[in-house]
Order: C-alpha cells, then sequence, then structure tokens
C-alpha cells in the first residue's frame, strides 16, 4: 500500500484517539490491518532497488515511491503544526509505517540482513494482499479519501 494512507490514518488516530499509549498502539496495528485490505501497490517491488547487476540505478518505481512518500510526510508536517501537538502526530504517523521503514535496507539496498529479510517477508506473506487491478487502486483512494474527510471535519 501507498505510504499516504498509512500516514494518513496514523494522522486520524492521533486526532481521535485521545490516549497517546492508546494512539500509538492503534497506528502500529493500523499498517497491517491496512495491508489485510486487497490494494494494489501501483509498482514493481522488484524495481525499487537502487542498485542492479552492481550498478546504481533511478527507476519510475522509484520515483514514484518517493513522490508518495513525500506527499505523505508534507501532510504529516503540515497536520502535525496545525493541530499544535507535534510529537503525537509525528509519532503515530511513523508508527503508522513502522515495518515499511524497517523493510527499506532489504528492498532498496539489497540488504542481506536476516532481520531485515525477515520484516519483508513476514510483511510479504502474511499482511500484504495485493490486488493488482482498477479495485485495488480504488480502495486505496477511498482510504485517502476518508482519512481527509476526518481530518478535515476536525478542522472546520
Amino acid at each position: 500500500m501507498l505510504t499516504t494512507p498509512h500516514i494518513l490514518t496514523g494522522i486520524t488516530i492521533a486526532n481521535k484517539i485521545q490516549s497517546l499509549p492508546l494512539a500509538l498502539a492503534a497506528s502500529m496495528v493500523s499498517h497491517q490491518l491496512l495491508d489485510l485490505i486487497p490494494h494494489d501497490d501501483f509498482v514493481d517491488i522488484e524495481d525499487l532497488s537502487f542498485f542492479k547487476d552492481g550498478h546504481f540505478r533511478i527507476t519510475p518505481s522509484i520515483i514514484f515511491v518517493a513522490v508518495d512518500s513525500l506527499v505523505a510526510f508534507s501532510l504529516l508536517l503540515y497536520f502535525s503544526l496545525y493541530f499544535n501537538e507535534p510529537l503525537r502526530y509525528l509519532l503515530c504517523g511513523i508508527l503508522s509505517i513502522w515495518s515499511d521503514l524497517l523493510r527499506i535496507p532489504y528492498i532498496f539496498f539489497n540488504s542481506n540482513a536476516n532481520f531485515f529479510k525477515t520484516i519483508d517477508k513476514m510483511e510479504n506473506n502474511i499482511f500484504h494482499n495485493t490486488e493488482k487491478s482498477l479495485w485495488g487502486k480504488a480502495i486505496q483512494i477511498a482510504i485517502i479519501i476518508d482519512a481527509l474527510a476526518i481530518i478535515t471535519n476536525a478542522i472546520l
């Protein structure tokens, strides 16, 4: 799943759950729950490595993920400052993508460390439910719209 729906869900949790420990736990769990929903990752996971055959490369998939991450973290920073509780929102946002953050060394840098391989395998085999279709894309768009509607409602 894209980074944006995960982070917007973390922002929504930070906004709606008053207990900080509960909000942090819910943000962590939200990642796996969202990944259980059939969705499309929009990119080919094999195309995300910066290195192939010993050469550095930038692929369209890497650019797509970078733009998605930039949008997600910009929204996280904006809402963290808007709601005047930066630490609460930043922590919930970061925890909502915790397992994806742990996969970065393995996916982007071809790390062979067993820890990162295990996290990647757990994420793909247990929690990841990809649906390469319009339906898989629509799910993520719906999550983004719903989260923005909830957050915007809190602003108004």
